[in-house]
């Protein structure tokens, strides 16, 4: 039979490339940027149902790493058939109060990547927000660039929020009209803003819109909001969101208007500052994001199905209420309890679980994790190992994320055998210089290779 060609390879890795699932990346992600509460859950055995074992460590290394992270772990409890009381590791930051403030006290040839006095340094919506707008040590002044990209003010929260912007708008008359727009928003296709426009002959009007999917829908218009035909009328802009109402105030003129539940439920605000209607000399003079309502820090919450003496038939049995909750990432860890299980009936158990697991929690990424080797005096030490030897490609060939742990373990000079407890099967406990800890590692190395952020 001829070998593949360099064409059957390159089908052969499309083909696995648009076929490729979510291993992890969806939950680290959501840790990464803050978007929403994430649920991890594990299905396993007595390698993980204590305090000093790897899924309560893995716990303990995300809050290290998400200092503003409030963290917590549930163990089931076979007696209740429900979790016990949850464990907080960290309890997080409330955000409340501003969250972005700039002043425009520096000099600075653009406000795009300039640092404000509170808040990340200032973004932008693409390369024509470049030199919009110049810092003169007092204010950010409109220049002469012709191109009317976005200049954009990160809140880094979500919740009930307030952009306050202050500063001069000329509404003279240029022969054509114009229009400003001041942004809340989640992502750069749904959020709203308000529109100042501004005629040929300097008469001003404005309305609010919301965008849901780039769509651009008119929620609310109102009476003339500043001074029309004049050079630099100073103005403070006031634009909320409370739930679902959105306010807009400018002096005595007050416009409202409502968004749907749940158009704009997911992910952080942003404040933005569109330049194309501006004209040259107009200011900023302070821009100001505070948050209405204090929010709730994220919460990362583990479901630790893992019990002693089990195999996965247990979990199987009493599914949903072992992860009653939407369900991010699970982790199975299953393979001490299976006795003389050859490879094939260990891959039949676990494909038994999935197969009921999977149309409950549609979402979870599903992650396979190896185990810690056993010694003697644990019998059934050969089968063990061939089936834990059988999981990196079963992963594989199902498109799950694989943990390497039996790896880690026998890499070491002894094979792993004195991070093994005398009993022969389980791994050392604690947080340091342990088989537990050495297996904390290795998952915390699995997500954190999927991460957006550096490794601190």
């Amino acid at each position: 039979m001829p070998s593949d060609t360099v064409s059957d390879l390159r089908n052969k890795f499309y083909t696995k490339s648009l076929t490729a699932t979510d291993v992890g990346e969806s939950f680290i992600t959501a840790l990464d940027l803050g978007t929403k509460d994430v649920n991890i859950a594990v299905a396993g055995d007595s390698t993980g149902n204590d305090s000093t074992e790897w899924p309560v460590l893995l716990m303990q290394k995300f809050a290290t790493r998400y200092p503003s992270l409030k963290v917590v772990s549930k163990l089931w409890n076979t007696t209740n058939l429900n979790y016990d009381a949850p464990v907080v590791h960290q309890a997080g930051v409330t955000v409340s109060g501003t969250v972005f403030r700039d002043t425009f006290t520096r000099v600075a040839a653009d406000v795009y990547g300039s640092t404000p006095d509170v808040g990340n340094a200032w973004g932008r919506d693409g390369s024509n927000a470049n030199g919009d707008w110049s810092i003169n040590g007092s204010a950010a002044v409109r220049t002469a660039d012709a191109t009317g990209g976005m200049i954009i003010a990160e809140s880094g929260s979500a919740g009930d929020q307030k952009v306050t912007v202050v500063g001069t708008l000329s509404t003279t008359g240029t022969g054509s009209n114009r229009s400003v727009r001041f942004y809340l928003f989640k992502d750069l296709s749904n959020g709203i803003f308000v529109q100042i426009a501004i005629d040929s002959a300097g008469a001003t009007a404005w309305t609010m819109f919301k965008f849901i999917n780039a769509v651009n829908t008119q929620i609310a218009s109102g009476p003339v909001p500043v001074t029309s035909n004049t050079a630099d009328v100073p103005f403070t802009l006031e634009l909320s969101v409370a739930g679902t109402a959105v306010t807009a105030k400018i002096g005595a003129n007050i416009i409202t208007g409502n968004f749907a539940s749940g158009e704009l439920s997911s992910g952080l605000w942003s404040a933005g500052i569109t330049g194309g209607g501006h004209l040259v000399n107009d200011t900023l003079d302070s821009v100001t994001i505070d948050i209405i309502t204090p929010t709730p820090p994220q919460t990362l919450t583990l479901y630790n199905g893992s019990v002693a003496g089990s195999i996965l038939s247990y979990q199987l049995s009493q599914l949903p209420a072992i992860y009653p909750v939407p369900i991010d990432s699970l982790i199975v860890n299953s393979g001490h309890n299976y006795g003389n299980y050859d490879e094939k009936a260990y891959a039949n158990a676990i494909d038994a679980f999935l197969q009921a697991f999977k149309p409950l929690q549609p979402s979870a990424s599903i992650l396979i994790s190896s185990q810690n080797p056993q010694k003697p005096p644990a019998a059934g030490r050969y089968a063990h190992l061939q089936r834990l030897s059988s999981l990196r490609k079963y992963a594989s060939r199902n498109g799950y994320g694989y943990i390497p742990v039996i790896e880690a373990f026998t890499a070491l000079p002894d094979g792993g055998a004195s991070l093994v407890l005398s009993d022969g099967v389980h791994p050392t406990p604690g947080p340091t210089n342990t088989g537990s800890s050495l297996w904390r590692d290795v998952a915390y190395k699995y997500f954190t290779d999927l991460s957006l952020r550096p490794v601190p």
